[in-house]
C-alpha cells in the first residue's frame, strides 16, 4: 500500500501525509455501560485522539492506510455515533470559523479509496454539518461487526482559517473581502504559494489543500501552531442477536470524482453537470439491487434514514424513485455573526433528513430493478446572499454524497452469510460460510 500511495501521490506528498499521523501517541479512551430499557447492555466508548497542530491557514489531511482510529474489538453492533473537533485541551468545541471541517470519513484501513467499508462492515461520514446531525441507528437495528480488529482507517480534512490574507495578485484575488478569502481557503481554491501541487488548473482540487498546504496569511513568518483533538463516541452492544443488521449505503452523485467545481455555465458531461448562470444541477442514476460493496450501488429493501452531504452553496438534494421525487434534504445555514460553535454564520451547520423512520415516519421499500437517482443543486449566482458573508458565484471542491441506512433484502448487496448464536448475519467481505441466506438458515440451528 505504501508503494501504491507513493506512486499515486509522489514521495514528497506521501511524506507530508505521514506527518499527519499521530504515531505512537496514545488515544484517551473512556468506557461506561448501562442497561437499556429493553434489557440490553449498552457500552458508551469515548475516543479522544492525540493532538494535531496547525499553523494559521494550514490544512490537515489524512489517508486511510496511514491514519488509523480505534474502535471496539470483536463481535458487536453499533447503535449510535457522535463526532466532535475539540480544542487541544480536549473539552471545548471548535468553531468552523476557526478550523473548518471539510469532511470526516471513517472506513477502510487498506485502500486509498475513502468510500470503502472498514473490514466490510462499517462506514461513517460527515462534514461541516457533523455537530448538527443525529447519527443514531434506527431503533431495533445495529451495524453488526464480527471479528473486528479494533481499528478503522480515516480520511480527515480540516483547515485552519485564522489570519487569512485578503488580497494577492492574480487569480482568485479576494480583493479585500475576508469572506472571499475564507471561501477560497475552505473550498481548496488556488492561491499563490499555497502548496507546490496547487496549480491554477487544479483550482478547487484536493491538490490545493492536502497536509502541508497553507492558505495565504497576513503573517507567513509566524509558524506557531494551535492544537486540536478529535473525539467520537460510539454506543454499542455485544448482544448482536438482539438487533436487526443494518447496511450503510453511499451514492456519490459525481460518479467517483468525489470533489469537483461548480460555477456559472460550467457544464461537465463527465459528471452529468449542467449549469445556468444561477444554478448547477448534477444527477446520477442507479439500478436497485446491484450493490457490490460500499459506494457501488444500492440494495433492495427498506430505507430507514438518509440525507445528502453537500458544501457551501448547496440548495438541496432530491432522491428520485422511478422518475418520481421521494424526498429532499436541505441545508441549514448558520446565523450567528459571533460564530458560536454550532451556529457559525454562512456555514452549512446541518441538513434536514431525506428519510427518517423514527422522526419523520417516511421510511419506504425499494424493489430490485427500481431506478433511482440523486439530483444535487448548487447556487452559483454571483449575486447570491445564501451563504453570506461568503460571496456567491463559483464553488470549489464541492461534494454530493447521499448517505443512507438500509434494511437490505437478501441477495441484493453482494453479501455472504455467517451463523452466529443460531442466527444468520450478512457478511460483505472477508468471510461468510454460506453463499445465500437460505443456505445459512437451513444449517444455522
Amino acid at each position: 500500500m505504501t508503494d501504491e500511495m507513493i506512486g499515486t501521490f509522489g514521495g514528497d506528498m506521501f511524506e507530508r501525509m505521514s506527518k499527519a499521523v499521530p504515531g505512537d501517541k496514545q488515544w484517551d479512551i473512556v468506557e461506561t455501560s448501562f442497561l437499556a430499557p429493553n434489557g440490553m447492555t449498552v457500552f458508551n466508548t469515548s475516543f479522544t485522539s492525540p493532538s494535531f497542530d496547525l499553523m494559521t491557514g494550514e490544512a490537515h489531511f489524512t489517508f486511510n492506510p496511514l491514519f488509523h482510529v480505534p474502535f471496539p474489538k470483536g463481535n458487536y453492533a453499533i447503535i449510535d455515533n457522535k463526532f466532535r473537533i475539540l480544542e487541544g485541551n480536549g473539552t471545548e468545541d471548535i468553531s468552523l470559523a476557526e478550523t473548518y471541517n471539510h469532511h470526516w470519513l471513517i472506513g477502510t484501513k487498506t485502500s486509498i479509496d475513502p468510500l470503502e467499508y472498514c473490514e466490510g462492515s462499517t462506514f461513517w461520514g460527515a462534514g461541516a454539518e457533523m455537530r448538527g446531525m443525529k447519527y443514531k441507528v434506527p431503533e431495533g437495528y445495529g451495524i453488526v461487526r464480527f471479528n473486528a480488529s479494533g481499528t478503522c482507517g480515516a480520511n480527515l480534512h480540516f483547515i485552519r482559517t485564522e489570519d487569512l490574507a485578503v488580497s494577492w495578485d492574480g487569480f482568485n484575488d479576494p480583493k479585500g473581502n475576508h469572506g472571499a478569502a475564507v471561501k477560497n481557503c475552505i473550498e481548496c481554491g488556488y492561491a499563490p504559494g499555497r502548496s507546490i501541487e496547487c496549480l491554477k488548473i487544479l483550482d478547487g482540487d484536493f491538490a490545493c489543500c492536502f497536509s502541508g498546504s497553507r492558505c495565504p496569511v497576513n503573517n507567513p513568518d509566524d509558524r506557531s501552531t494551535k492544537s486540536y483533538r478529535l473525539q467520537y463516541n460510539i454506543s454499542w452492544t455485544r448482544e448482536v442477536t438482539s438487533v436487526k443488521p443494518l447496511q450503510g449505503v453511499v451514492l456519490d452523485v459525481s460518479g467517483g470524482a468525489i470533489e469537483w467545481n461548480v460555477a456559472p455555465n460550467l457544464n461537465n458531461k463527465d459528471i452529468n453537470q449542467t449549469c445556468t448562470d444561477k444554478v448547477c444541477t448534477i444527477t446520477k442514476d442507479w439500478t436497485v439491487g446491484h450493490q457490490k460493496g460500499f459506494g457501488t450501488g444500492i440494495c433492495a429493501g427498506r430505507m430507514l434514514w438518509s440525507y445528502t452531504h453537500q458544501h457551501t452553496g448547496a440548495i438541496n438534494a432530491t432522491f428520485f424513485v422511478n422518475g418520481s421525487p421521494k424526498c429532499t434534504s436541505k441545508p441549514i445555514v448558520g446565523t450567528d455573526p459571533t460564530n458560536k460553535p454550532g451556529n457559525e454564520k454562512g456555514y452549512v451547520i446541518k441538513f434536514t433528513s431525506c428519510i427518517d423512520r423514527d422522526e419523520l415516519k417516511n421510511d419506504f421499500v425499494l424493489h430490485k430493478g427500481d431506478q433511482v437517482s440523486v439530483q444535487v443543486l448548487y447556487d452559483v449566482d454571483v449575486n447570491s446572499t445564501r451563504n453570506l458573508p461568503f460571496p456567491g458565484g463559483k464553488h470549489g471542491g464541492v461534494m454530493g454524497l447521499f448517505f443512507a441506512m438500509m434494511d437490505c433484502d437478501a441477495g441484493t448487496f453482494g453479501e455472504r452469510y455467517t451463523c452466529y448464536d443460531h442466527k444468520c448475519f450478512p457478511i460483505i467481505e472477508g468471510g461468510g460460510e454460506f453463499a445465500t441466506k437460505a443456505d445459512c438458515t437451513a444449517s444455522c440451528k
